[in-house]
């Protein structure tokens, strides 16, 4: 896998999601990514991963047709970023 800047990525990420590119998701996003704003499988703050991302967006999508995803503060150590809105 190249190596790349994680803040790229996270840019690339919000910009696809927000065009409703959904593959970006299997593409930038640990199958075992840990989300701290979710609490797992049987958490009504929904699962963690991959899938737990998936679960969010298709969530704000239903919630919003006219949604846009916008990076307001994002944080770099080593590799984890985060603060997206």
């Amino acid at each position: 896998m190249e190596s790349r800047d994680p803040k790229d990525v996270i840019e690339e990420l919000m910009r696809r999601t927000s065009a409703r590119d959904f593959a970006v998701i299997d593409e930038l996003i640990a199958e075992d990514m840990v989300n701290h704003a979710a609490g797992g499988e049987n958490d009504t703050r929904g699962p963690q991963g991959r899938e737990g991302w998936k679960r969010i967006v298709a969530m704000m999508d239903t919630i919003s047709a006219t949604r846009s995803l916008s990076i307001t503060t994002m944080y770099s150590l080593k590799e984890t970023l985060s603060s997206i809105t």
